[in-house]
């Protein structure tokens, strides 16, 4: 599999962008885009995730695939996604299993039995089907979620316990939780219905707006901390914050699909508006 770990970013550009690809890996590997025609269960990619055995499993709007660097192996058909198949999220636990968020709910699939299964939240007034899960948050034995109306959701992946957060005393939710992200230290960051941003050093207990008014006029579905800095991921106009000072300002994108971090030194980001790789200060490396 290390042919393969030489040329994840690469082919991370063909799938969101759907450009023709030739890279030469170890070997003299030969990458092409991967397609409908190739297996791809569509050409429409809105996640990627290279987990640690090399594989690399792609969400696109018609169920799961992992590809091996030789074929697609497909997972994740309707019976088991509901009436949507638009795989929205991807996220590898510390057991290896692969946590899937889509338009109806989440699932689980363990790579080593291939067994895929619905998993289900169990809350009290949260309908599973109708939680769009566009983000799966990893912080140790933790997966958060950010759920939409039904506010903020954690997962135990040690005993499987699921805690929503910040309800009310009659169990509504008091805000709408749209993106999440983790500093990788001890501050979550997250946009809210009302377009601000918030942050928190206590898992929720207390949670502080970062502005005294709204800076987004929309929902960002994701949201990403790099370089000490937010993005936003959206298809309306996108934004950075510098979390120290909270300058706020537009990012080299328009529409993005997905800003996802690579190492500590690179921002990947893909979408309507091509493809870009940010370095740690802030260039675009595709310009």
């Amino acid at each position: 599999m290390a042919n393969l770990r030489t040329i994840v970013k690469i082919l991370f550009l063909a799938l969101l962008t759907s450009l023709p690809l030739h890279a030469g890996g170890e070997g003299n590997m030969i990458v092409t885009s991967l397609t409908a025609n190739d297996g791809l269960a569509n050409n429409t990619v809105w996640s990627v995730l290279q987990d640690k055995a090399g594989f690399i499993w792609i969400g696109t709007s018609d169920g799961l695939d992992r590809y091996d660097g030789k074929g697609i192996r497909h997972f994740l058909p309707d019976r088991n996604v509901g009436e949507n198949n638009n795989v929205l999220s991807l996220c590898e636990d510390d057991f290896g299993k692969i946590w899937v968020g889509t338009y109806s709910g989440l699932c689980v699939v363990d790579p080593k039995t291939e067994e895929e299964k619905v998993f289900p939240l169990g809350l009290q007034d949260v309908d599973d089907a109708s939680v769009r899960v566009y983000q799966i948050i990893k912080t140790d034995d933790k997966l958060w979620i950010p759920a939409g109306k039904y506010g903020f959701i954690r997962i135990d992946t040690l005993t499987g316990e699921v805690k929503r957060f910040n309800v009310s005393a009659d169990g509504k939710t008091t805000y709408y939780a749209a993106a999440l992200c983790f500093d990788g230290r001890d501050c979550f960051y997250m946009v809210m219905g009302d377009g601000n941003i918030y942050y928190s050093k206590d898992e929720f207990a207390s949670v502080v707006p970062m502005f005294e008014e709204p800076v987004l006029s929309y929902h960002p579905t994701k949201l990403t901390y790099a370089f000490g800095y937010l993005f936003t991921g959206a298809a309306e106009e996108n934004i950075k914050i510098d979390v120290c000072t909270g300058l706020v300002s537009r990012t080299p994108w328009s529409t993005v699909r997905v800003p996802l971090q690579s190492g500590n030194d690179e921002l990947l980001a893909a979408g309507q508006s091509g493809f870009h790789i940010l370095d740690s200060d802030l260039k675009d490396k595709m310009r």
